[in-house]
């Protein structure tokens, strides 16, 4: 009788796969590098947010007193050479 001598190899197969499969259930270091990329991306992201919205705000700030120091030195917006 010849059976199924041809799925021999995945009787064979089967337990190094349950093997290989338990040791990267216990192993948590990827899950971990990657818990710390998105905590990394998260903390990229609210810098980002926060220096743009910080960006802008300082940008009408020193256009503000550009433009008290140009009113005082000669009249104009600043910016210009005398």
């Amino acid at each position: 009788m010849m059976g199924f001598a041809g799925f021999d190899h995945i009787g064979r197969l089967v337990p190094r796969l349950r093997s290989a499969a338990g040791a990267l259930g216990k192993d948590r270091r990827g899950v971990t590098a990657l818990e710390y990329g998105l905590i990394a991306a998260l903390i990229a992201v609210a810098i980002i947010g926060g220096v743009t919205s910080l960006g802008g705000q300082l940008n009408t700030a020193f256009n503000n007193i550009a433009t008290a120091i140009g009113s005082q030195v000669g009249g104009g917006t600043g910016g210009g050479t005398p």
